[in-house]
This record gives structure tokens, sequence and C-alpha cells, in this order.
């Protein structure tokens, strides 16, 4: 019994002490985050190699529909952000980035700064191509469980990193939309919102994409459901944070 007992004791930090997929603060650039990807291969698979893939970074003045620039996030800046392209005929829109085996551990690894963000990202194992259309299939990471509606409906696996102001900051060169400089916000408040005086709540930011507005999340995110719409309006703001309710 008392063998039984400390097997299970074991089997159960063992579980706890596994290597997975996280995001993790440092204090150095160029963003402040760092992921720290780990692969685990299980009993059937032992590849020779494994790269991480993830759509690379594009600044909004020299990229387009066609046109990834390519910028890896070690070289991050604050006008970069993530963007790919389902194209096997364009430019690889995304990174290959080859893993380190873990003899000790029998993972892959590999340390890599990263913006604030949602960002989707795979596995290639065995993977001798730099164009990933030309791979294995991609496989997702078995430490960060997919989030999906159905099985089998998610082919990536997702991971949100936090923000850092001593870092990042987010101007908008280019922006032309509603006029130079001048950008549209949704908002959306809670139903007590205004009757509390004084009281503060915690606010989530959600950005579009390239080419999308505003209205993207209240339209196609439906931020407000399930959850009846109780104020809900647009607003808009300057570079300097300035904002008028239209």
């Amino acid at each position: 019994m008392r063998f039984s007992l400390l097997f299970i004791a074991v089997s159960f930090l063992g579980a706890a002490l596994a290597a997975k997929t996280i995001a993790r603060k440092v204090n150095s650039g160029p963003t402040g985050y760092v992921i720290d990807f780990v692969f685990t291969p299980n009993a059937t698979t032992h590849p020779k190699s494994v790269q991480l893939g993830f759509p690379l970074f594009s600044d909004s003045l020299h990229a387009s529909p066609s046109v990834v620039n390519g910028y890896l996030p070690y070289d991050w800046r604050p006008e970069y952000f993530s963007m790919e392209i389902f194209s096997s005929a364009l430019p690889v829109p995304v990174a290959g980035l080859n893993m380190t085996f873990n003899s000790r551990s029998g993972d892959w690894e590999i340390t890599v700064p990263f913006p604030s963000g949602t960002f989707n990202y795979n596995f290639y194992l065995d993977c001798n191509d730099t164009n990933y259309f030309k791979c294995p299939a991609a496989v997702t990471d078995p430490s960060n469980p997919l989030i999906e509606l159905y099985p089998g409906d998610q082919f990536v696996s997702v991971i949100q990193v936090p923000f850092k102001k001593k870092y990042q900051h987010y101007p908008s060169p280019g922006s032309t939309y509603p006029s130079p400089g001048v950008h549209d916000v949704g908002s959306y408040l809670l139903a007590e919102y205004g009757t509390i005086l004084g009281k503060k709540y915690p606010v989530l930011y959600l950005s579009h994409g390239g080419g999308g507005s505003d209205s993207d999340w209240l339209n196609q995110g439906r931020p407000q459901y399930p959850r009846p719409p109780h104020q809900l309006w647009r607003s808009r703001t300057n570079n300097r944070g300035d904002a008028k309710l239209l």
C-alpha cells in the first residue's frame, strides 16, 4: 500500500513538472517577453529534426495582400505585426526555426521573443524544405490544448503573450482611415457601467487584422454575446489618445 501511494505521488509530481510551452516575462528587449516552445514527441514519434513555424512579421508601409516582409521576432520593432498569407506561390510567410533536442528530457526546445498578442504556431517534423507547404503535415502542440468548438476543427496551436510597456508601444505609420493619424475604436461596456461612482473596470483590447476596421470585432467577433448588448458605441481617437463619441 505504501509503495502504491509513493508511486502515485511520484507520477503526479512527474506530470506537474512536465515541460510545456509558456510565455515568460524577461527584463530585456526587444519585447520584454519570450515564449519557451516545447515539443514532446509521443511514443511512436521519433523525429530527427523539428522546426517551429509561425507567421512572420511585416510593417504597414511595405506589406500587402501578396507580400510578407519576413521579419523575425528577434528583430521586432513596435511597428511590426504578425501576418500570414496562405499561398504556396508567394514568399514563405511562416518561419521555420530549428528547435534543439534536449537529450535529458527528450523534448525539442526553442526560446523566441514575442510582442503582446495572440499567435498561431505549429511544429514541423523532419522538414528539409524552407517552404513549409512542402513539409510533412503540421503538428499541433501536445502541451497546449487546442481551443475547439468541435474536435478536429483547429489545425494550429494558439498562445497569448501579455503586454510590457517598457519595451512595447504601438505607433501606426501609414494610417489613413478615417483620416491620417486617426483611428476608429469600438467600445463595449457592461450594463452597470457609469452607475457606480468611481468603480474601475479591467479593459480588454482587441485588435483587428490588416485591412479591417473597428467594426470587425463587434460584427464578427461579437464580444457582446452571449450576454445581451447594453451599451455599444463607436468612438474615434487620435494618436494622442483623445477620444470622442461618434
